[in-house]
């Protein structure tokens, strides 16, 4: 009945592997019963199925036995055993190249990859005649294998030490027994079936490195071949040698009970499978043997296709042979398959095979073909053959569809998602041939065959069984291991021992509900590892009675996973049970561990890539894990109870060395979930209602989660037990997280996932010496040391023969350039692909062949109006706004994440004498975050509550903590919305308004307390702390700066026009900044209403800065100027900034492009200058300040500024400019106290340019000029009061409002020579100054009593004024003149054409200052109203300076003064002499009344300076006049006077400078002493000519009458100076010296008083060595003495005693006292003391040695020579001078050596005469000497004088 098919399936089956099975025997024995088969080989491709490049090198089976009662089939059983079944198997390279066996090796291979791909068709029959089926084989089935050994010898991966592996099992048994378990006959009607299994010394060895004389295949005879592997069998051994045993002999018994009724409380099948003891053993060199094995079995994989090419000999002397080996490996397998003609053969042949498949689908049975199909299936790969076969089956389907039959593609299940990983697109139906069915064996039988087996089984096809109920278990797995270790070995000694005690598992499956449940449980877990001495220390302990807390647990893990739960309504149930696990680190263990798992000659990198590899794998399959039971809706129920497990670190690496201790406790996890009904209804239900039935939540919380750190000998295991201790580092910390899963997918209102994470309360308590502790101890914790095979003793014999591991090129990654072969889901893929594929073709066939065709957006630049319009989006949004339109109908919240941190509390302890004492503690409330998943995007909400910053040691003025930083708790400190929409979302433009990302930052109010003291003592402790921290240690770690760079979300990208790429916006609601110390508080600034925004689109992106409010606060009592600083209007200021991304946006109001748009508005500002405040200010600052910051701010300020201006200029930026600004009001009080104060208006600013093109009639390019236009308008000073209310009133106008315009054109590059690079006129109106004396002496109390104002604080700790630590270099400080020179010269470094490139003019219309006076109280005065009052008037016409800068380097400057006057304005009618000083080219104008415009200018100074650097300077002074009116000046004395201060105040201001000098530098020596060094001498010549024409000098005898007597000095000065090379020249002459007296009010011609002379002086240096000559030559003196001159004089000297007397009398003057105080004074009487001569001690100064030094000897002359001195005294007789004194003397001096020795020699020659007018003659008044009688010379004076030097 059966034989037939029992026969079929041993043939089918067994000819697979055994080597020339007699077929006719075999069934010959199946129908007599009894088949007996004796030494019996198997093929050398039985191990074909492993899919390895590995061969049987040979195989035995000693007996095989098949013993059947087919008369009794089902009353008797059915016995099979196999004895002896030895297999010795090796790689296929260890044997010469055979193309016959490889073919065979290939055929099977490929014959099974097919099996394996091969459909079949689902079985149509009863489940329960399948069962009935299963339990009557299982029943009669007795099975018994004995002798079984396996092995696997290789010499190919180490040629030096071969290795050897394999499996020994000596019996396994499967009988039949009764209830107790004894052996029986089979019963056939009983009702439970009970079976043994026994697994008898099962064990698996590796031996690494095995001697060639060990090596089983160079055995070649079979009997002795076959007697060793007996041998080893039960020796263990082989020739003496143990094995390696990597599994140590197993013994196992499984029980299994088969239940045969239809009883649902008893399972179908029941095992028990029982494990006393299992040990499994690795040693290092055997690990490293089977990475050798694995990756010589990958390179034998990729070398196999080129065999046939391998020469047979070695490498060395053939290096031609293998030459040509790689040629042809490289031609026939890489070049020549991808030849036309190749690909046409393999075209060919794929459609041969295809159609002969065909015919094989027709006729399945038809030999002919099946050799066909055979002889190109070994032509074909396997990728080929399988798309072959889909086709044809396709085809078939088409035609005949009988011939195929579609199988449905699988049902999604939990573990569908790793398919789903691998493809993302689902499977589709496969076709099978209808040949397929008749495989199977219910097919096989005839219909009277059927019926016998259903008899015998007990199965009724019309009856049909009865359901099962849901909780029915059907099949129960147990396994029990009562012992198991892991170990891992190296030489000889345990590395890592891992054992556990007691492992139950077991497996429940219910049919009914296609479910099943695995459970997992352990009594004791323990991880051992090797100690420095080698012996095993506790790492990972798990048991009942480590760290428990409470009772005794039965099992310390547990582990229930349970499809389709009957608890519970879910899709699955997990349930975790773990009790506290103690870890503990340990280095050597660790280090260990490592050293065994590293391989040698492996790169760092590679791991890397290989471990990221894996990890995106890995994450690749858990994302769409979940994903796929997201989209499912698979539901899951956790129970998960994990409690405390901790962590514990020991400081050197091992508790038994001692030190500090750092424990890691992660708490306690609850993971509990909770279900809703899947037909929950939603309908008429509040939005609570909706969440609370819409999701399935899962809660996870972990407590008690804490971090402690204990020094040594302290108890951290009692501190464990406590919330919060010293120890605690981070306290008892509680977090929760809950998940939740909506029951409705497609419920759109709600998000679909949601993620809250909370955690209540975080705190962390820290201080300097637990830090420092814990950076010892981070220092001090060694890290495993990574040593591995290369770092072994090569001494050792032991490691001489270590296994080679090649370099892991191959192993840990794949050559793109190799060829692989596909894995099994490759092949189902493309089979999925052949289907999918024809899917769509016939869709398309269905469609229209003509597609319309979309036009994408052009690649070429185009932007939109929006994208350069004028108008600008507005960018303020609100953050409620943002979040909430996010959500539409189209853009839906798909995940909501939520954090909530309720409290940051940070505690910052100092030590002191080991004491922590509380300092700074850190407090946030409330930071919540959400984010929001959309379809088309994200959104994200954050928000901080509060923040506060309290200083426990320093206190405030009120005596209670410094509260450094708090915030308002009414409201949100920070909040930011962040928005994220995709550019293909539909709402994009009609919700969104274009834009792709919004951000929002609000920023609601911030109070924050600068204490000085307590910032000093924060940096004391900061800078304590790095002291300690780097005590012992040499070297710092020095990092390279880093330089922030900018993220993308700030780069534009290339997106469609008009498209707004990002929104964010900044809003500061106010901030206020407090100034205190202990003692008082200094100042207070608030700042509100600070706004930001950025703008980004394709085109631009605009920057909008504002301000609404800024306030400073004087905090000093005693000011009557509490407010420094406020604003007169509703803003600050409001800054635009626009970049133009590209130069190719024009616009109507822009015709040429820009880079850069900047308008600015600034309201005004009303300011207060009090220097005290400033003062006050600075010395807060100054100690926080170090000077190497001030010195390298500086100097990176000015390389970064010059950085900029080259750029700009080197590339011709083009920035359009709108600045508006009402600029401040500064008030400069008198005093702190005073009302008296000076006001100044700088009025309104305006700057504008306009970027247009010039027309070079010349030139065919069109120069761009960038034009700016700069305006100061309404500019005012003037003098005014603080009146009783606080307000400001005006009590004269000093500065009338003046007017400042500027014009700039700047050319911009590329530059041309007709257009200047920078053209500059600046125009100054008339500048009108009205003086009164109040005024002058409100600015003199301002400059000694306001700017020498004490500080209303006592400085507790002056600190030292701030110095650089060096003096700055010339080459350190770049000039703002040293960088427009720069870029000058790089602009025209090219140029050979002298042109000019810069311009610059200043045009001064001119100055009028006058002065009044009056005898009362002045309290509103116009000169124009009252000019009686007034005193003097100074009037200075116009003034021009140009500057000229010419392209080689060359200077011209130009400095014009049209006239200066100075006026007399008194309002007497007495005073006839009005002009002081005017110059006569003005007189002449004046007096004539007429204007001439030819006129030269009063002053024409030029000054040129050429390539070489040669400077010359030309000064021109035209004629001048001074009339010395005596009443003018003495009335500008009392002017003066009149404006002084009092005694008293100048005394005190004089105290107050000369103490701030001598204590506090100033502003500007601080500034000095920072840009201090000396100028090199540079190269060229200087040359100054100076040429003041012919002036006058006045002096009146009274100048209040008419017909005064005057005398005119007039004379012209020339001055000629030159300094080139190593001489220097100066000539200065003074020429047409006269003077003459006349009247006044005549203009008549009077006599010459003194006549013409001249005076010329000659300078000059030839070297520093060579000397100094000068020359005085002074021509004939005639001087003219008279009665009227002599008046002159003395009418001059009586005016000034009048007026001297009229002036009120001031207190006699004390006689002058050299000394200083009264100590000082030696005369005067005084009280003795004991410390009397300790009072006014000056300060010590640094005593400096007078240098001595010997200077080189030079040549000093200089000579004075008067010509001739006539002086004669004459008398008047009417308009006739008579001379009745007559003196003549002739000079000569010489000096020499003045600088070293002063000599100087004088020689005069004198006489006198006067006139006897009796006599008539001239007779001597000094006589003369007399040589001899009648000779006679004058008298001659010689003087000689010697001055010897004293330094």
């Amino acid at each position: 009945m059966f034989e037939g098919v029992v026969a079929s399936l041993l043939n089918k089956y067994l000819g697979k592997y055994i080597q020339d099975l007699d077929a006719e025997n075999l069934n010959v024995g199946i129908f007599g019963g009894n088949v007996e088969l004796f030494d019996l080989r198997l093929k050398p491709e039985a191990l074909a199925e492993l899919d390895l490049p590995i061969e049987v090198k040979a195989g035995y089976i000693g007996k095989l036995t098949i013993s059947i009662t087919w008369t009794q089939l089902y009353t008797t059983p059915v016995i099979a055993a196999i004895e002896e079944l030895y297999i010795l198997a090796g790689p296929i390279t260890e044997r010469p190249y055979d193309a016959d066996k490889e073919k065979r090796l290939i055929r099977a291979q490929k014959r099974s990859v097919l099996e394996k791909l091969e459909v079949l068709p689902p079985d149509d029959k009863d489940p329960s005649f399948l069962e009935k089926l299963a339990t009557t084989v299982v029943n009669n089935l007795q099975v018994f294998i004995r002798n079984i050994h396996i092995r696997y010898e290789d010499t190919v991966s180490n040629k030096d030490h071969p290795l050897a592996f394999g499996l020994t099992l000596h019996n396994l048994s499967a009988e039949t027994t009764n209830s107790k378990w004894k052996v029986t006959q089979l019963d056939s009607t009983a009702t439970s079936i009970y079976k043994i299994l026994k697994l008898e010394e099962l064990t698996v060895y590796w031996v690494p490195q095995c001697l060639r004389e060990q090596l089983l295949s160079r055995v070649t005879d079979l009997s002795r071949w076959k007697a060793l592997m007996r041998q080893s069998l039960i020796t263990h051994s082989l020739d003496g040698e143990k094995f390696d045993f990597v599994l140590k002999p197993l013994s196992a018994v499984a029980k299994v009970i088969i239940n045969r009724s239809d009883d649902s409380n008893v399972p179908k099948l029941l095992v028990d499978f029982v494990l006393p003891d299992m040990s499994v053993s690795v040693g290092r060199k055997q690990f490293l043997s089977v990475v050798a094995l694995a990756e010589s079995l990958r390179r034998l994989e990729v070398s196999r296709q080129f065999l046939k090419f391998h020469p047979e000999v070695s490498l060395s002397g053939n290096a031609a042979l293998w030459w040509h080996y790689a040629y042809n490996a490289v031609l026939h397998e890489y070049i020549r398959p991808y030849s036309w003609v190749r690909i046409k053969q393999h075209r060919a042949r794929y459609r041969e095979y295809k159609e002969l498949y065909k015919k094989k689908l027709y006729a399945p049975k038809d030999t002919e073909v099946q050799i066909d199909l055979q002889r190109l299936e070994d032509q074909l790969d396997v990728p080929n053959i399988l798309m072959a076969r889909e086709q044809a089956k396709l085809e078939v389907s088409k035609s005949s569809p009988r011939r195929v039959r579609t199988v449905p593609k699988p049902t999604a299940s939990w573990w569908a998602w790793e398919s789903a990983a691998e493809d993302e697109e689902e499977p589709v139906d496969v076709f099978v041939p209808a040949e397929a069915e008749t495989k199977a064996l219910w097919s096989k039988l005839s219909a009277e065959e059927k019926q016998i087996l259903c008899d015998a089984i007990g199965y009724k096809e019309e009856v049909h069984q009865d359901s099962k109920p849901v909780q029915y278990v059907q099949h129960k797995v147990n396994v029990t291991v009562a012992n198991c270790t892991i170990s891992l070995m190296n030489y000889g000694k345990d590395v890592l021992v891992l054992s556990w005690c007691n492992l139950l598992c077991s497996l429940e499956r219910r049919p009914s509900s296609n479910a099943f449940r695995v459970s997992a449980r352990t009594e004791s877990f323990l991880v051992e590892g090797a100690s420095i001495e080698n012996d095993l220390v506790p790492v990972l302990t798990a048991d009942n009675t480590v760290g428990a807390k409470g009772s005794r647990a039965p099992h310390v893990f547990s582990l229930d996973f349970e499809m389709k739960p009957l608890h519970v309504e879910a899709d699955c149930a997990v349930s975790l049970l773990v009790e506290p696990v103690e870890v503990v680190y340990h280095e050597h263990a660790m280090s260990e561990v490592i050293s065994f798992f590293q391989l040698p000659n492996l790169a760092l990198a590679d791991v890397k890539q290989t471990a990221t590899e894996v990890a995106s794998k890995a994450a690749k399959y858990t994302k769409a894990g979940l994903l796929h039971a997201i989209q499912t809706h698979k539901t899951v129920h956790f129970v998960v109870d994990i409690k405390s497990p901790y962590l514990v670190i020991p400081e050197y690496g091992t508790l038994q060395k001692g030190g500090s201790v750092l424990v890691v406790e992660f708490g306690r996890l609850r993971l509990d979930s909770h279900l809703r009904p899947k037909d929950a209804s939603l309908e008429d239900a509040t939005i609570s209602e909706i969440e609370e039935r819409l999701y399935d939540k899962l809660s996870l919380s972990l407590t008690d989660m804490q971090l402690l750190f204990a020094d040594p000998g302290e108890d951290w295991h009692s501190a464990q037990l406590e919330p919060e201790s010293e120890m605690h580092i981070v306290p008892s910390l509680t977090l929760q997280l809950n998940v939740f899963n909506s029951i409705r997918q497609d419920y759109s209102a709600m998000p679909k996932q949601k993620l809250f994470v909370t955690i209540p309360v975080l705190k962390l308590n820290i201080s300097d010496e637990k830090l420092l502790l814990l950076m010892d101890f981070v220092n001090n914790v060694p890290l495993p040391s990574i040593s591995g095979y290369e770092d072994l003793d090569p001494d050792e014999e032991v490691d001489s023969g270590a296994p080679t591991v090649y370099e892991p090129s191959i192993l840990l990654k794949k050559n793109a350039d190799m060829k692989y072969k596909l894995t099994t889901k490759q092949l189902a893929a493309i089979r999925q692909s052949v289907h999918r594929n024809s899917a769509l073709r016939s869709q398309r066939d269905d469609t229209d062949s003509g597609r319309a065709t979309i036009a994408g957006e052009p690649d070429e630049l185009y932007f939109s109006e929006s994208d350069h319009s004028e108008d600008e989006e507005e960018l303020t949004s609100s953050a409620s706004s943002i979040f909430d339109e996010s959500i539409s109908a189209s853009n839906t919240v798909q995940r909501l994440f939520r954090f909530v941190l309720g409290e940051l509390v940070v505690r910052v302890s100092r030590a002191v004498a080991h004491v922590e004492r509380p300092y700074l503690m850190l407090r946030i409330d409330k930071f919540c975050s959400d984010v929001a998943l959309m379809t088309y995007g994200m959104a994200l909400h954050a928000s901080l509550g509060g923040v506060q910053l309290v200083d426990k040691i320093n206190t405030g003025s009120s005596g209670e903590y410094l509260e450094m930083a708090s915030s308002n708790s009414n409201s949100e400190l920070i909040s930011v919305v962040y928005r994220q929409v995709r550019e293909d979302c539909p709402d994009l433009k009609a919700l969104y308004h274009n834009t792709l990302r919004h951000v929002l930052v609000k920023f609601s109010s911030l109070n924050l307390v600068v204490d000085r003291t307590a910032l000093l003592y924060l940096r004391r402790f900061i800078r304590g702390f790095k002291k300690k921290l780097w005590a012992d240690r040499k070297e710092l770690p020095m990092s390279p700066p880093s330089i922030p760079q900018p993220s993308n979300m700030f780069v534009p990208k290339n997106v469609r026009s008009g498209i707004v790429q990002l929104n964010a916006l900044l809003h500061v609601s106010e901030v206020n900044i407090k100034l205190c110390d202990q003692m008082a508080e200094y100042a207070q600034f608030d700042v509100r209403g600070l706004e930001a925004g950025i703008l980004m689109k394709k085109a631009k992106t605009s920057l909008r800065l504002s301000l609404a409010g800024l306030r400073v606060n004087d905090c000093a009592a005693s000011s009557a100027y509490p407010h420094m600083l406020t604003t007169e209007e509703n803003w600050v200021f409001d800054l635009k900034y626009v970049s133009y991304h590209s130069r190719d946006i024009v616009t109507r109001n822009r015709p040429i492009p820009v880079d850069y748009k900047l308008v600015l508005t600034a309201g005004r500002l009303k300011m207060v200058y009090l220097h005290r405040f400033t003062t006050d200010l600075i010395s807060f600052f100054e100690p926080l300040l170090t000077t190497e910051d001030l010195t390298s701010v500086v100097v990176n300020a000015e390389h970064t500024a010059a950085k900029q201006v080259t750029e700009m200029s080197r590339y011709g930026t083009r920035v359009e400019l709108n600045v508006n600004i009402h600029a401040p009001t500064i008030l400069v009080p008198q005093s702190s106290g005073s009302s008296n104060l000076l006001l100044v208006k700088f009025g309104n600013l305006s700057i504008k340019n306009f970027i247009k093109e010039t027309y070079i009639l010349t030139s065919i390019t069109r120069p761009i000029v960038d034009d700016i236009d700069i305006q100061l308008d309404s500019l005012e000073v003037a003098r005014a009061t603080l009146n009783a209310t606080g307000g400001v009133e005006t009590v004269h106008t000093i500065l009338d409002p003046i007017i400042l315009a500027v014009n700039m054109k700047h050319g911009l590059p590329p530059h041309h020579s007709q257009v200047l690079r920078w053209d500059i006129s600046v125009q100054l109106d008339v500048i009108k100054v009205t003086l009164h004396h109040d005024d002058i002496k409100t600015v003199l109390g301002i400059q000694t009593e306001n700017f020498m104002e004490d500080s209303a604080y006592k400085v507790t700790s002056p600190s030292p004024a701030l110095r650089p630590s060096k003096k700055l270099k010339k080459d350190d400080i770049i000039q703002p003149s040293d960088i427009i020179s720069k870029v000058i010269a790089d602009a025209t470094v090219e140029e050979s054409e002298i042109h000019q490139v810069t311009s610059f003019k200043l045009a001064l219309e001119g100055v009028d200052i006058s002065l009044l006076e009056n005898n009362g109280d002045l309290i509103s005065l116009e000169p124009s109203k009252d000019f009686g009052q007034s005193l003097a008037q100074l009037v200075v016409d116009r003034f021009v300076i140009s500057v000229v800068n010419s392209s080689d380097a060359s200077y011209v400057v130009k400095c014009t003064l049209e006239g200066l006057s100075l006026l007399d304005i008194r309002p007497h009618e007495s005073i006839f002499v009005r002009k002081i000083f005017s110059s006569c080219s003005n007189n002449m104008k004046v007096e004539s009344d007429m204007i001439n415009v030819t006129s030269p200018p009063m002053i024409d100074v030029t000054f040129k300076q050429s390539t070489e650097k040669d400077m010359v300077f030309d000064v021109v002074i035209e004629r001048v006049r001074l009339n010395v009116s005596l009443p003018f000046m003495m009335a500008m004395v009392g002017f003066v006077k009149k404006a002084q201060l009092s005694p008293s105040l100048a005394d005190s201001a004089a105290a107050a400078a000369a103490l701030q000098s001598k204590n506090a530098p100033t502003g500007a020596s601080l500034l000095q002493t920072y840009l201090s060094y000396s100028f090199e001498d540079g190269a060229g010549s200087l040359t100054v000519f100076i040429n003041m024409k012919k002036s006058e000098v006045v002096l009146f005898a009274n100048p209040t009458e008419q017909q005064t007597k005057i005398l005119v000095l007039r004379t012209e000065l020339m001055v000629d100076y030159s300094n080139r090379s190593a001489q220097e020249n100066l000539v200065a002459s003074v020429g047409g010296l006269e003077v003459l007296c006349c009247n006044y009010a005549s203009r008549r011609p009077g006599y010459m008083v003194l006549e013409p002379c001249h005076i010329e002086l000659t300078r000059c240096i030839f070297s520093e060595s060579a000397g100094v000559e000068m020359n005085v030559s002074v021509s004939s003196v005639n001087l003219h003495v008279s009665s009227t001159s002599i008046n002159i004089i003395l009418g001059m000297l009586r005016c000034l005693q009048e007026y001297k007397g009229k002036s009120p009398q001031s207190p006699k003057a004390s006689p002058i006292s050299v000394f200083t105080n009264k100590e000082q004074n030696m005369w005067a009487v005084s009280d003795i003391t004991h410390d009397r001569w300790l009072k006014n001690i000056p300060e010590e100064k640094p005593c400096t040695k007078p240098s001595f030094h010997q200077q080189a000897s030079r040549k000093e002359v200089c000579n004075i020579k008067f010509k001739h001195l006539h002086a004669a005294l004459e008398i008047e007789n009417g308009n006739t001078h008579i001379p009745v004194l007559c003196c003549k003397a002739l000079c000569e001096a010489v000096m020499n050596n003045w600088s070293r020795q002063l000599s100087i020699k004088l020689e005069m020659q004198l006489e006198a005469s006067y006139y006897n007018e009796k006599l008539g003659m001239w007779e001597p008044f000094l006589e003369p000497c007399m040589e001899q009688e009648d000779n006679y010379r004058p008298y001659e004076l010689c003087v000689k004088v010697l001055i010897e030097a004293t330094w």
